[in-house]
């Protein structure tokens, strides 16, 4: 929130070095919320978007007003849990003093829409903001690697693997929306406990995506960029993938915290070979949740 924060730079050194604790990004400015991919709400009936199930907070950072005392009033607190904030200065009065916003973490419980209110206590502001919790997807990017699909490919399946059902796409600038290129189908198999992903989706005749082409059949074996690999269930998990079940499952005990994965190109190979020859591959991080907005055709 640099540019909110610029004009009051030298107003705030001036104040810290008194010895007194200043908030910069309040004082009387105009309450807003920034949300970072829509950037600064300012007025009522913007809207938000929220993938169901996902365990990591959905962050609004609360600006201007007083910025010492809010309300928050969700219209159907049964959709939506929250924790709130509040602002503070870290290592006052010092040069390389941090102004912390008061924040809003929003936790999805079920599919649906409602409305968010928040009001500063101090000057009787407030933003309502329609929040929606949508049909979510896990979406796996591609980092690195050598192989048909470019680097920023990014794989989405509907959450809790509910269908077969594969969206290829490139990530967006905003780092948030995919672009549809094709759609495909897929299912996380278990080989000798071993876990791959196997694919159809439409190709040209070189191999690369194409809507109008002629279906394509790949296997990828799954391992951590390392090149290890354990069971089924345990690379899911590791991806953030533990509530879609392979085709058939297999368990270990062991854990690993590596969060790069290799995915091997073994359409053509001897599966039960103990090792593959090098051939296409790429790498993943971490599977994460998008609404279904996201996926913009």
């Amino acid at each position: 929130m640099k540019r909110i924060t610029i004009i009051y730079i030298l107003a705030a050194m001036l104040v810290l070095l008194n010895g007194c604790e200043y908030h910069p990004l309040y004082d009387g400015q105009k309450l807003c919320v920034y949300d970072k991919y829509s950037g600064i709400i300012e007025t009522d009936d913007k809207h938000i978007y929220l993938p169901e199930g996902d365990k990591l907070p959905y962050v609004l950072e609360i600006y201007g007003g007083e910025g010492k005392d809010h309300s928050i009033e969700i219209a159907d607190p049964d959709m939506l849990d929250w924790e709130y904030a509040g602002s503070k200065v870290v290592n006052p009065p010092m040069m390389d003093s941090e102004v912390i916003p008061a924040t809003i973490s929003l936790f999805p419980l079920k599919r649906g829409d409602t409305t968010l209110t928040l009001r500063d206590d101090d000057t009787g502001e407030s933003i309502s903001v329609h929040v929606h919790v949508c049909q979510a997807y896990h979406a796996l990017e591609i980092i690195d690697g050598q192989s048909r699909f470019a680097k920023g490919t990014v794989f989405s399946f509907r959450y809790g693997g509910s269908d077969n059902v594969l969206i290829i796409g490139r990530m967006g600038a905003d780092n948030r929306d995919v672009e549809i290129i094709v759609e495909g189908r897929y299912e996380f198999v278990s080989i000798e406990e071993r876990l791959f992903m196997e694919i159809c989706f439409p190709a040209d005749e070189f191999g690369l995506m194409d809507p109008d082409g002629t279906e394509l059949f790949r296997r990828y074996a799954i391992q951590f960029s390392s090149g290890q690999s354990y069971s089924a269930d345990l690379m899911l998990d590791r991806m953030n993938l533990g509530v879609i079940s392979p085709v058939t499952k297999a368990v270990k005990d062991d854990i690993s915290y590596d969060d790069w994965f290799l995915f091997r190109d073994v359409t053509d190979f001897d599966l039960s070979s103990p090792e593959w020859p090098e051939g296409q591959h790429f790498y993943v991080g971490n599977a994460w949740l998008i609404p279904d907005v996201a996926l913009k055709y």
